[in-house]
């Protein structure tokens, strides 16, 4: 990351800003580099002593230029499914059912190259490829934190270059920004992107695990944001030391998914995101079914399912094709039942609930140490405390599963 003096300015307004990064894989110049501002997100900033002033950073900005990709093989109606890799140690290992793992297998299959976030050495959310399928591991498990896509971009038109398949997964702004730095369409590219929810910045997600470095007293070396050691319907905030888990806690005492689950901590554009939508630019589109009851009772296993939205011919084959030779368990659903309990996270604008807490939060953030941060903001209150064990005392006597069923039947019927 250069020196903040050298920057002298963003490359758009801020509020209109994804982080995508597209501007940063395009330009010629080396002019624009990766920098934070005060809340911990990442921005495209200019240095404008390197800046030739050849605009195409402005042309290829998803967020100035909001055109819709002409794919010329996205199908006319979208197909609808609930999935599950039919490996159960890999849908154990995964956030959801395992389809990411699968399609990954098939990349591979193909001498493709497989694209994802994953955390580094540092605890640094980035974007990375891989070659292997043991190396495409790394990629499992949700992370609610932005990623910084660095070069990925010029590195799959690279690969793609070289007729090599790629499977490129992310948020859908950042799929949008892959499709605006290529400016065209590749049949060997499939892109795969998340339901996302809003995204927390990588300077919050440090001050966390720097708070739980001091609470904990422990070095960390690996960090799961859901791990599924109570069930996938209660999964859990764990933290490793080497190989020993020393912190274990769910959404409902864990202070970095209470403040995502909040909604108040997203980036500034995820309040107003144009990609919320049903109709997206990528082939594939996975999100998680939690309520697996209401589509398939065999599949409801607590063991973890994908809802899958195809968009395109490519993308319907592929996993159907997965499908057929008894990687994935694949089961149709129709599209408009698929995404009725999805939307908020699908296309509806998140709303920004307590403005003035976020205000707080981060001028804080700016200001005191992250025990004294996260002790003010998410304490292991008594209220907390009741929630966990309810919880906990739920999944020891075997009735957690009916119990959220009840809970989420209520909403289902309640927003009809």
């Amino acid at each position: 990351m250069m020196m903040e003096k050298r920057i002298n300015s963003y490359l758009i307004r801020k509020e209109n800003c994804y982080g995508c990064m597209a501007c940063y894989n395009i330009c010629p110049s080396g002019a624009i580099d990766i920098v934070e501002d005060e809340e911990g997100f990442i921005f495209p900033g200019i240095d404008r002593k390197k800046c030739t002033n050849c605009g195409m950073c402005y042309r290829i900005c998803p967020s100035l230029n909001r055109e819709d990709f002409d794919r010329s093989d996205r199908i006319e109606e979208q197909k609808g499914y609930i999935a599950q890799n039919t490996d159960t140690n890999i849908r154990i290992m995964s956030t959801s059912g395992g389809i990411f793992g699968a399609l990954a297998m098939w990349c591979i299959w193909q001498g493709g190259v497989v694209f994802g976030a994953l955390l580094d050495d540092k605890q640094s959310v980035v974007h990375s490829f891989a070659e292997t399928v043991k190396d495409c591991e790394k990629f499992r498990g949700s992370k609610y934190v932005q990623s910084n896509v660095g070069k990925s971009y010029e590195l799959v038109k690279n690969f793609l270059q070289q007729d090599r398949y790629v499977l490129f997964s992310g948020t859908p702004c950042q799929i949008a920004g892959l499709f605006s730095f290529l400016g065209r369409e590749y049949d060997k590219l499939l892109t795969v992107d998340v339901v996302c929810r809003g995204i927390l910045s990588p300077g919050v997600f440090r001050n966390y695990l720097e708070f739980q470095r001091q609470s904990l007293k422990k070095t960390i070396t690996r960090v799961q944001f859901r791990e599924k050691r109570w069930g996938y319907k209660y999964t859990a905030m764990t933290i490793y030391s080497d190989r020993k888990c020393i912190y274990a806690r769910g959404p409902e005492s864990d202070g970095l998914l209470r403040a995502f689950f909040e909604n108040i901590y997203n980036r500034s554009t995820c309040y107003h995101c144009q990609y919320r939508e049903q109709n997206r630019k990528s082939d594939l589109t996975l999100w998680d079914c939690f309520n697996v009851n209401l589509y398939n009772k065999k599949m409801d296993d607590d063991k973890g399912t994908n809802k899958v939205l195809a968009h395109s011919i490519k993308g319907k084959k592929v996993i159907e094709e997965l499908a057929q030779k008894n990687i994935i368990s694949l089961y149709e659903v129709p599209v408009t039942k698929l995404i009725s309990e999805n939307t908020e996270s699908m296309y509806e604008d998140l709303p920004l609930t307590n403005t003035e807490k976020r205000i707080r939060f981060f001028y804080d953030y700016a200001r005191k140490t992250p025990i004294d941060l996260w002790r003010k903001y998410y304490p292991d209150s008594l209220k907390v405390k009741m929630k966990r064990l309810t919880r906990k005392f739920l999944i020891m006597i075997g009735i957690y599963q009916i119990a959220r069923r009840i809970k989420n039947g209520h909403a289902v019927v309640k927003g009809k």
